[in-house]
């Protein structure tokens, strides 16, 4: 694994008119197709690899098998996209009452897993979480929010610390970046970085490029990210110059007034 290093540009502002982005619907389900197996092993290993373990208090994962006491509406409506980059239209999906059910070890607190079929996210009462309670004291909650500051943004906009900063990840090795001039033309800016391993070991490092965006009447996040590259293994004392082409309209805001 490999710690990022991030680097920033900030535009001039831009007019430009806002346009809403194209909405798929997560719920439209097929059958899985045997001419997409390949791909769909292919996104689940990718899947795999990206799980990055940051902290196991006591040992707590792996769960052994049993019963699970799910919080939250997304036991029934799992949520596989959002809007903007987060938009995906999936060919299939499996929502997390179905995994559990099928394809897993475990069983679900049934009492509880009813309450949340109404669709709300709301806290149970009392009586249910003390019988959910004495059933186990391991709880796991979907629920889920999002807005502008969503994420990183929120915690660079309003300077709050957190445990783990954005793309945090454990690396045997230390690295340093040289950020190189930016050239700029009339619809990309180029960018470039040198990356060093200055460890004992060998490693891989992420170089990511943010942007703090002409805020004027708009509200706009501290920061955020555009672009970000991953360097090969890199053997000590070993240098790789990563690349990275920025559309201009990544680092304008949009506003239809």
């Amino acid at each position: 694994m490999s710690t990022p290093s991030t680097w920033r540009v900030s535009p001039t502002p831009t007019a430009s008119p806002w346009r809403r982005p194209t909405c798929f619907s997560p719920h439209n389900r097929r059958t899985p197709d045997p001419a997409h197996a390949a791909h769909e092993r292919l996104a689940r290993q990718v899947a795999q690899d990206g799980i990055a373990l940051l902290k196991n208090d006591k040992g707590l994962l792996p769960l052994p098998h049993g019963e699970l006491h799910v919080f939250g509406r997304a036991l029934h409506h799992f949520r596989t996209t959002a809007v903007g980059a987060g938009t995906t239209n999936a060919r299939y999906t499996v929502g997390l009452h179905e995994a559990i059910g099928r394809h897993s070890g475990f069983t679900l607190n049934q009492e509880l897993a009813g309450f949340y079929r109404s669709g709300d996210d709301a806290v149970p009462g009392a009586d249910l979480l003390a019988r959910t309670r004495a059933r186990g004291d391991v709880g796991i909650d979907t629920v889920y929010e999002e807005g502008l500051y969503v994420g990183y943004r929120y915690f660079t906009t309003f300077g709050v610390e957190v445990a783990y900063p954005f793309g945090h990840g454990l690396s045997y090795t230390t690295f340093s970046v040289e950020p190189h001039p930016p050239v700029v033309d009339n619809s990309t800016v180029s960018l470039s970085a040198t990356v060093v391993n200055e460890g004992a070991a060998v490693g891989r490092e992420v170089v990511q490029v943010t942007v703090t965006k002409p805020e004027s009447h708009l509200e706009q996040p501290l920061i955020e990210l555009v672009d970000f590259a991953k360097t090969p293994l890199l053997a000590p004392d070993e240098q790789h110059t990563l690349a990275f082409e920025v559309p201009i309209d990544r680092l304008v805001s949009y506003d239809d007034e």
